[in-house]
Order: structure tokens, then C-alpha cells, then sequence
């Protein structure tokens, strides 16, 4: 039986019923389908978030230290903590996924090269404390931003340099093998370079996973190339 949702119509019912749902980007052309609708997901193992976004399924128990509250084995309220996040939205891969122009103005969710400023500074994620004299914690985020955050969107000036990055490194930052070769081929046929853009639509293709490979095929097919 095909189940179909919008992501803001899911009740606990559902997720009792199925703990993960994903997008269903490949189907959005169908009637009464758009970018916000999910499906049951059937997967064994580990997800992957960096292949595309899911809604799971969790239960935690709160251990009561205080002020504060734990869930055991993930990590402390971050209350009063914050992080920055950096983001390169790349239109042509937006409007070929969604089929509509990309929005004015850019969410980082919207982005899909993306990093952490504390990352990228010290190797880890570490997040910020919010101080009552923020012009120290002001001061040091711009220093972290100006040698570690523009170094970063440095290297995608443009639609050529996030081509030359993706061949050079053969993925993008926070982005798994295959979803960092779909958008390089549709980088590429944006860019009119047909050879590399059919090299990399096929190399996307060649997941083991059904779902992305039926969204490859069907991007492909849309702009005018084929994957076996």
C-alpha cells in the first residue's frame, strides 16, 4: 500500500507505525505531491544523514541533575550555548531538485555544503557559551570567521570552483560519495559540460541505495541524461 504524507501532518500514530519516513524528492511530480512530502522508509542499519534528511522514531529517558536535564549517552542541555554554522546553497542544484526558482532569502538549512565554525577551528564540534559581556565572545568569533570561516566559502566562489573542488576531492564537506556526485553533475550540466555531468549522474547512480537511485535516474532523465 503507497503512503503518502505532508511532513506537518505526521501524528505520533505514524511513527508508532513506521519510525522512519524520508522526503519523497523522486516522486514530486506526482498530483498532490510536493518538497514536504514524506514516506514510510525501509532500511536496515544505520541511516545516513548526509544521503538526505529522514524523520525518526526516538524515546529518551531525562536524567533530573538539576538545572539541567540529560539524555543519557547523547549530551547536557546545550541552554545557554549556541553554534555557528556556514551553508553554500547552490541554486541550479536547489531549483533542479525542487523545480521552482531558489528562495530570496537562504536558510542554512537550504544550504548542502555546509561545516561548523568550531569544527573547522578545532577540529571538533564545540559550542559557544552566550555571556552576559559578549564583547570578548564577539571579538573571538570574528577572528575564528575571518581564519577559518572565509577560508571556507573561499573555496566556492563560484559554479567552476565547486566543480574543481568535488574532482579534486571526490565528495563536499558533510556529504557522502553519492550525494556529493549528484550535485557536481548537476553543477556540471548547469555548467553545459554534458561529458562530466552523464560521468557524474552515473556515478550517483551506482548507490546500493533504491530510493537515490530512482531520484538520480529520475533528475538524469529530467535534464537530458541517462543512467543505466
Amino acid at each position: 500500500m503507497k503512503i503518502r504524507k505532508q511532513v506537518y501532518e505526521l501524528t505520533l500514530d505514524d511513527v508508532r507505525r513506521f519510525p522512519v519516513w524520508e522526503f519523497a524528492l523522486d516522486e514530486e511530480g506526482e498530483e498532490g505531491q510536493d518538497e514536504a512530502t514524506v514516506r514510510p522508509c525501509e532500511i536496515s542499519g544505520p541511516l545516513d544523514s548526509a544521503d538526505r534528511p529522514f524523520i525518526i522514531r526516538a524515546g529518551f529517558t531525562l536524567a533530573d541533575i538539576g538545572k539541567h536535564y540529560v539524555i543519557p549517552g547523547i549530551r547536557e542541555s546545550f541552554y545557554g550555548k549556541f553554534a555557528v554554522n556556514l551553508g553554500v546553497l547552490l541554486p541550479c542544484v536547489r531549483e533542479a531538485e525542487w523545480q521552482k526558482p531558489a528562495p530570496d532569502f537562504v536558510q542554512e538549512y537550504y544550504c548542502t555544503i555546509r561545516s561548523r565554525l568550531s569544527s573547522l577551528a578545532f577540529g571538533t564540534d564545540r559550542w559557544f557559551d552566550l555571556m552576559p559581556d559578549t564583547s570578548t565572545l564577539a571579538t573571538t568569533l570574528v577572528q575564528l570567521f575571518d581564519r577559518f570561516g572565509l577560508p571556507f566559502f573561499e573555496q566556492f566562489p563560484d559554479y567552476p570552483a565547486v566543480l574543481a573542488y568535488f574532482e579534486k576531492h571526490g565528495d563536499f564537506p558533510l556529504q557522502n560519495s553519492g550525494r556529493a556526485a549528484l550535485e557536481a553533475a548537476i553543477v556540471a550540466h548547469h555548467l553545459g559540460d554534458v561529458e562530466t555531468a552523464q560521468r557524474l549522474f552515473t556515478q550517483a547512480h551506482s548507490t546500493d541505495h533504491k530510493g537515490f537511485r530512482q531520484h538520480v535516474s529520475t533528475l538524469a532523465n529530467r535534464l537530458g541524461h541517462r543512467v543505466a
